[in-house]
């Protein structure tokens, strides 16, 4: 199934589905990696629910890989990414600051990846 074929069957507002076409083919052509956070402000849907309903449909189609980022407390960017909630351990290591840390909620980011 083609990219439009996929957003076209999602509530987001035709002005978003085209933005967030454009994005896709930019973005996979140079394997980016956005938050979601980042995708709204990219996209600027009029429902970010829509946008997310819209996501889950690539993922689901392939288009696009969602993961789960563990980001370092120390705010210096990705420490490991996961498929999914249960591969997360309680407990990280740091490569950069050679600490370990207690994984909490707030150090889960949701990434797309094209």
């Amino acid at each position: 199934m083609n990219l439009e074929a996929i957003i076209t069957n999602t509530p987001l507002d035709s002005k978003s589905r085209a933005r967030l076409a454009r994005l896709v083919s930019d973005a996979r052509v140079e394997h980016r990696a956005y938050s979601f956070d980042h995708l709204v402000k990219e996209i600027e849907p009029a429902s970010p629910e829509a946008l997310s309903l819209a996501m889950t449909a690539l993922v689901d189609n392939g288009v696009v890989e969602r993961v789960l980022r563990v980001e370092s407390p120390s705010g210096r960017g990705g420490v490991q990414d996961f498929r999914n909630l249960d591969e997360i351990p309680d407990e990280l290591a740091d490569w950069r600051t050679e600490t370990r840390w207690r994984v909490r909620p707030e150090d889960i980011l949701v990434i797309y990846k094209f």
